[in-house]
């Protein structure tokens, strides 16, 4: 009855089930200028993208949109396509493999990537990833990793404060490198994310904690390149000095703001290695 349908002033709808719009897809596509609307009325019409390309006429004339489903290779090679008519989509589906793009396609074409069911990938260089961070944080929910192809991507820490969600989804973690002072501010951040950090440089002076900072962020602190320094008072370094030993490694030096730290000849045999990273030497004070 197409013929009398097309003479209809104004066009007419479609609705019949999904399977049904699927089959006959070519032919609306054909009739596409004369229909209005066409109404799935059981399920979701769901094509592959060569009928994308072919029948978009008639697929964009479907209530509530459409879906997607192919492999990741089809669905990367059409993404600019799709991305035009992202508004019409209802879900991409990658039947196998993962969709993974470079920064510039994923500026390009984040309405479509966005539409990927389980989210999409991407690998690129550190440095376009590193000129991508507020954006790729901006859609970190739809990001499942972030390669980067050369380099670690090392960011200070104003970034990884702004840009946490997406630097944490690179596989095998980032850098950060900043001034002592920078890098003592964020200490309890820092910590929280230690093992997504891979190091953390001072780009200017020494980090210098107190035991109670040491206690709560050591994580982080052992990241440091080249160790921390501690400083506190003679009582806090005594408390603390069976950590402070078994860290030693990464502690530069310690210093004790008031009063010598004072310990007997078996914490002397126990702590050896903290206290003698404490500047100016201690004392030993036990029975004869």
């Amino acid at each position: 009855d197409a013929a009398a349908l097309n003479k209809i002033v104004g066009g007419f709808a479609i609705s019949d089930t999904a399977a049904n719009i699927q089959t006959n897809l070519a032919a609306l596509t054909a009739d596409a200028s004369l229909i209005t609307s066409i109404t799935a009325t059981s399920g979701t019409v769901t094509v592959g993208t060569g009928v994308f390309s072919a029948d978009a006429a008639a697929l964009n004339k479907i209530v509530g949109g459409f879906a997607i489903s192919d492999t990741a290779a089809n669905i990367q090679t059409n993404l600019a396509a799709l991305t035009t008519d992202a508004s019409h989509i209802a879900s991409i589906t990658a039947t196998s493999g993962t969709v993974t793009v470079g920064t510039g396609v994923f500026s390009a074409d984040a309405a479509a990537l966005n539409k990927i069911v389980g989210g999409f990938a991407i690998s690129d260089t550190a440095a376009n990833i590193q000129a991508n961070l507020a954006a790729l944080t901006a859609d970190a929910s739809h990001i499942t990793s972030i390669t980067a192809t050369s380099g670690p991507v090392t960011v200070g820490t104003a970034l990884f404060v702004a840009d946490e969600a997406a630097l944490n989804e690179i596989v095998g973690g980032f850098a950060i490198s900043d001034t002592a002072a920078n890098i003592q501010a964020n200490q309890a951040a820092l910590a929280a994310d230690a093992s997504h950090i891979t190091s953390i440089t001072t780009t200017s002076g020494t980090v210098t904690v107190g035991t109670a900072l040491f206690v709560a962020d050591e994580s982080s602190l052992n990241n440091i390149a080249g160790g921390f320094a501690i400083s506190d008072t003679a009582a806090n370094i005594q408390a603390n000095l069976a950590a402070l030993a078994a860290d030693a490694s990464h502690i530069t030096s310690i210093t004790a703001t008031s009063g010598p730290v004072t310990v007997g000849t078996g914490v002397f045999v126990a702590d050896a290695a903290a206290l003698n990273k404490i500047v100016g030497g201690f004392a030993i004070s036990d029975t004869a």
